[in-house]
C-alpha cells in the first residue's frame, strides 16, 4: 500500500502545478544526468547483405555530468552546465549544494524571462536547509535559542531538554526553509518539489 504522506505530497504537488498563481507565467523543469564518452545503444539495425559488422563502443570512457532546464517552450538557452566527472561511481557523489546553488542562481535564474514555478526533485544538494533545527545532541542553550528565534518565547533554561525537543518537533515542519527556495523567491520565482518516487512527473526525464 502506498504511504499516506506520499499520497498527500502528490496531491499538494498537482494542486500547486494546476492551480498556480496567475502571476507565475511559466513552469520550469530541471534535472541532472550523465553520459559516457563511449555511450551507445546495445542493438542497431544492420543490412543483411553485409557479412561483417562494426564493433560497438564499450560504453565506458570519460563521463560528463549535465545540468539543464526546460519549459513548454523547450530547453532554456544559456543554462546548460556540463562538466567532466572525476569519478566512476554515482554522479550524485560529485554534485553538491554549492555547485548547484551557483548554477541555479547565476545561470538558471538569470536566464528566466518570466516569473516561474521551478520544479525539482528532493536530491540533497537541492535541499540545503537554512537555520537547521537542533537535534537531541545539540546543547540546551542552542535549542532554547532556536525556539525563541522561531516564535516560542516561553522556552527557557528551567525546562528539561526532552520537553524542549518536543517543542522543536512541533515547530520544525513550519520552520523548514530551503536555501534554494529563498533565492528563487528573492528573484520572483517559486520552487516546487516532486513527490518521492515520482520522477515520471518531470518531462525532462
Amino acid at each position: 500500500m502506498e504511504r499516506h504522506d506520499i499520497v498527500k505530497w502528490r496531491w499538494r504537488f498537482l494542486s500547486a502545478i494546476l492551480q498556480r498563481d496567475v502571476n507565475f507565467k511559466e513552469v520550469v523543469w530541471l534535472d541532472e544526468t550523465w553520459i559516457n564518452a563511449g555511450h551507445s545503444v546495445s542493438k542497431i539495425w544492420t543490412d543483411g547483405s553485409v557479412q561483417g559488422s562494426m564493433k560497438g563502443p564499450t560504453g565506458k570512457g570519460g563521463r560528463l555530468i549535465i545540468l539543464y532546464a526546460g519549459s513548454s517552450e523547450g530547453f532554456i538557452p544559456g543554462v546548460a552546465d556540463i562538466f567532466r566527472s572525476k569519478k566512476t561511481g554515482d554522479y550524485h557523489e560529485e554534485m553538491n549544494s554549492d555547485h548547484f546553488k551557483e548554477w541555479f542562481e547565476f545561470k538558471l535564474l538569470q536566464n528566466l524571462k518570466k516569473p516561474s514555478v521551478i520544479v525539482m526533485d528532493n536530491a540533497s544538494y537541492h535541499s540545503k536547509i537554512l537555520n537547521r533545527a537542533p537535534t537531541a545532541n545539540s546543547k540546551k542553550a542552542e535549542i532554547i535559542s532556536w525556539l525563541v528565534n522561531h516564535g516560542v518565547p516561553s522556552a527557557n533554561d528551567t525546562m528539561r531538554k526532552v520537553k524542549l525537543m518536543e517543542l522543536v518537533k512541533l515547530k520544525k515542519p513550519s520552520c523548514t526553509r530551503y536555501e534554494i527556495d529563498t533565492i528563487a523567491e528573492h528573484h520572483g520565482h517559486r520552487v516546487i518539489r516532486l513527490p518521492p518516487y515520482h520522477c515520471h512527473f518531470n518531462p525532462i526525464e
